[in-house]
């Protein structure tokens, strides 16, 4: 089962959080740090605690949670919102797919070497990489999600073909998620 909460261009007014504009357009914009970009994200952060303490109760027959046989992402499709970039997306999982997935732990794939700009090099992992390691979790292989037309993996890097490592990259698994 998939729930979102939003869509990636949230058009929504807050009010109910004291925020009165388009979220989109009026605040990520201008400045994610912003206190009704807080706000807001404080919110969607506080329905993803409620959600997950739904699934903390046992599941009959499995001698698990429901939330320790679901895997449970949190994140944002930018890292930082008024660049649109995709590089350092915040990503929270919880659950571990039925202990699929290692769970209780902070990992940082930031290479803090690599510095912050477009043109040096990449700080971190692809994205793609995450995408697939939750694939691979749920069991399924290369096959099943690799596009035909892309021979590196899926997904698009018309935008940074500088970056040909990151992008050979994308079709790893990430280190330390899976059991």
């Amino acid at each position: 089962e998939t729930i979102q909460l939003n869509v990636s261009v949230d058009d929504t007014v807050y009010n109910n959080l004291g925020v009165m504009g388009n979220f989109h357009g009026a605040y990520t914009h201008t400045s994610m740090n912003l206190p009704e970009v807080l706000k807001v994200t404080q919110w969607f952060a506080s329905q993803y605690g409620y959600f997950i303490n739904q699934l903390n109760v046992d599941e009959p027959g499995t001698g698990r949670t429901y939330l320790d046989n679901s895997l449970v992402y949190y994140g944002n499709c930018m890292g930082e919102g008024t660049a649109h970039g995709y590089f350092d997306l915040p990503v929270l999982l919880a659950g571990s797919l039925g202990g699929r997935v290692k769970s209780g732990r902070y990992i940082d794939y930031t290479n803090r070497a690599a510095g912050k700009n477009w043109d040096q090099s990449f700080q971190g992992r692809n994205y793609c990489a995450f995408l697939v390691t939750m694939l691979q979790a749920m069991g399924l292989q290369a096959v099943d999600y690799q596009q035909n037309n892309v021979s590196e993996g899926f997904g698009s890097d018309t935008l940074h073909e500088n970056y040909a490592a990151w992008r050979l990259d994308r079709k790893n698994p990430l280190p330390g998620i899976l059991v």
